[in-house]
């Protein structure tokens, strides 16, 4: 479903980790080749869906569902993308007019990836960070030295971006240096939530106190990286439509908890009785605790809490798109029980990896049972714009 006159935008990106069937090898930019990657990608046929907001990549041969991502070397006055180094594939859906329809073009996407992937003898697989690469020499590909450090980085490190456009109505509202300082209070926790890159080097990554780290993802990121992005459809502010890109959820199998996920940073961005405040430097600060300890403070479930509440509570946006508020209610108990128990993904995967006694093993196990939860979750109704409610609802499992 296309973006419909709302003015409402829902988009997701998700990059994937590849691994090689007959040695359960994780890939990196020394076993991966461009060209080769291009073609399987660019046979997948996807004519049926939209490319709204999609736009044509450097070095890829066509605006298509698919990207290589990786690290591009450049020319020396890096103006000019000249190759790339690959770390894994990215699924990136049209622009939709509900996160319902996001999360299920998404799903067709990772499916379709998938099956093409299994005549290369190669799997898709989610987490926040490789397993067991980190650090590579590569020469520059900026100027800027946060931006260098950052692309180093980045090349390990696996993520979903959740992108959500604003109507121009609401977006000449938004004081944006106000709601800078309000996703830098109340985004860190949710991305707790979804915490899942506990492996650093082909090890449990460790503090210096000897504890497991829930994200070495968010760990090294953090550093360098901001929590989103503002896009603007056109130069005039006064009628540009804004476009958040929300980058620090972690990559984890399943969609299960997506619509959720969106409707909390909507609530961020829309709501008006969010009082919390901080700066950069403070979410920083917080991102690595929390990158260290999960959310563990009673501060994190309360945050947490009031906003939960109000997603459940606010159905003022249920007027401009759809929302399966059954399949909303069970995920955000998802999210409540994670913050509460402070067990998430990344506690899921450690505890089986150390049952199997294979990182790759533990990934690929855990992707398929959770893959099976997506095969009915998040099907639209008939009637989208009717809002409906749709006879299958989402099951989810925390």
């Amino acid at each position: 479903m296309k973006q419909d006159d709302s003015g409402f935008g829902f988009g997701i990106e998700t990059e994937y980790l590849l691994i090689r069937q007959n040695d359960l090898k994780s890939l990196w930019i020394n076993d991966l080749e461009l060209g080769n990657l291009l073609m399987t990608v660019d046979s997948i046929d996807t004519t049926d869906l939209s490319l709204q907001g999609l736009n044509q990549k450097p070095l890829h041969r066509k605006r298509g569902h698919y990207l290589i991502e990786g690290y591009t070397l450049t020319s020396p006055d890096f103006s000019t993308p000249l190759h790339l180094l690959p770390k894994g594939i990215e699924a990136r859906t049209s622009i939709c007019g509900s996160p319902q329809a996001a999360i299920k073009e998404l799903n067709i996407l990772r499916t379709r990836l998938d099956e093409r992937l299994k005549k290369e003898a190669l799997m898709t697989a989610s987490i926040g960070h490789h397993p067991r690469a980190s650090d590579f020499d590569a020469p520059r590909n900026y100027e800027r030295e946060d931006y260098w450090n950052w692309a180093r980085v980045a090349t390990a490190t696996y993520g979903p971006d959740f992108n959500i456009s604003l109507p121009a109505e609401i977006t000449r509202k938004l004081d944006l240096a106000d709601l800078n300082d309000k996703i830098n209070f109340y985004m860190p926790a949710f991305f707790a939530l979804t915490f899942n890159s506990p492996f650093l080097r082909g090890e449990e990554a460790r503090s210096q106190l000897g504890q497991t780290i829930c994200s070495v993802r968010t760990q090294r990121r953090s550093l360098w990286a901001p929590l989103y992005y503002i896009h603007r459809d056109r130069p005039d502010e006064e009628q540009s439509q804004l476009r958040f890109e929300f980058k620090g959820f972690e990559m984890a199998p399943g969609t299960q908890i997506y619509q959720a996920l969106f409707m909390v940073a909507l609530t961020v961005l829309t709501n008006e009785n969010l009082p919390g405040r901080c700066g950069d430097s403070e979410a920083r600060a917080n991102l690595q605790r929390l990158a260290l300890t999960g959310p563990n403070q009673q501060a994190d479930r309360d945050l947490v809490g009031r906003v939960i509440e109000m997603v459940a509570t606010d159905q003022g946006l249920d007027n401009y798109f759809y929302i399966d508020r059954s399949s909303l209610e069970q995920e955000l108990k998802v999210l409540e029980k994670r913050v509460l128990e402070n067990h998430l993904p990344v506690h899921d995967l450690l505890l089986r990896a150390r049952l199997e006694g294979s990182i790759e093993k533990a990934i690929l196990l855990r992707e398929a049972s959770e893959i099976l939860k997506d095969e009915t979750a998040h099907t639209e109704p008939a009637n989208v714009e009717s809002g409906k409610p749709q006879e299958e609802r989402l099951k989810v499992t925390a």
